[in-house]
């Protein structure tokens, strides 16, 4: 198991002995032992010992995943460091290749994906502002009150007072229900 060889000597016995089944598991795996074979030696059954096997290797993965994020970003900040003083001399070369770091560090570690949520964020809420307000204007019109001055700057004026809450909360939930009753009553 990647990053630990043997069980924490402070650990219950239990989990001293998960960790050191699961290492020997993951040892005799990679021998080539196959489940069956590394259950009956570990006296675990084949499907725990698969199991364990698993849950050692996931964690190794997103163990080394971040190592490899780590000296990738140490990589950028050397690569930076080497052109930074040529691209604030205005070396055009040099600015391009620092702005390519600055792109690739921000995609390593997610910089600019809070921004694109934002943006989308706006949009849905831009989106759901125009649907309300013609919602309102099909609701004036149904009702006769489009031509209504009083009506129309009364929904107006509810439109305006929605906006400022109601987008920067970024959801609005609208339906608009047409009267299915025969007498037109609800």
């Amino acid at each position: 198991m990647a990053g630990r060889s043997k069980a924490e000597p402070g650990a219950p016995a239990r989990v001293r002995a998960t960790i050191d089944t699961q290492r020997k598991a993951v040892e005799l795996r990679a021998a080539g032992a196959t489940y069956r074979e590394i259950g009956r030696q570990l006296k675990i059954d084949h499907t725990w010992a698969r199991e364990l096997v698993i849950r050692a290797l996931d964690h190794a993965q997103y163990e080394h995943a971040g190592i490899m994020r780590s000296i990738e970003g140490e990589r950028l900040d050397k690569l930076q460091r080497a052109v930074w003083s040529s691209a604030m001399r205005g070396n055009v070369g040099a600015v391009r290749a620092a702005l390519r770091i600055m792109e690739r560090r921000a995609r390593l570690f997610g910089l600019d994906h809070s921004d694109a949520i934002a943006e989308r964020v706006t949009a849905v809420a831009e989106q759901q502002g125009q649907l309300l307000a013609e919602g309102v204007i099909t609701l004036l019109r149904e009702l006769g009150l489009d031509t209504d001055p009083a009506a129309r700057a009364a929904a107006a004026a509810m439109l305006e007072s929605l906006a400022p809450r109601e987008l920067e909360g970024a959801i609005l939930d609208v339906e608009i229900v047409e009267d299915t009753t025969a007498d037109g009553e609800a």
